[in-house]
């Protein structure tokens, strides 16, 4: 995984071109950065493909805190 969504979205880019289609596969392990990792959960989200158990589960504080069911903090 690249140290940044816009290098992912250049890569993977590249399996597509001219209007093909392809599989693009990317290795993500614990030294990757979470916040990247974030990133391309919600830009999957975005483009309507699958997002993968690992991915679906994280969540950035401001997630976390719309998961307090309605709770207010006032």
């Amino acid at each position: 995984m690249p140290d940044d969504v816009e290098n992912y979205v250049h890569r993977i880019g590249r399996t597509g071109r001219s209007g093909k289609t392809g599989i693009a596969t990317t290795f993500i392990n614990k030294a990757n950065d979470e916040s990247v990792l974030l990133d391309l959960k919600h830009l999957l989200i975005e483009a309507k493909q699958k997002v993968p158990p690992f991915l679906a589960e994280l969540q950035s504080e401001n997630e976390k805190y719309l998961d307090l069911g309605g709770m207010s903090l006032i």
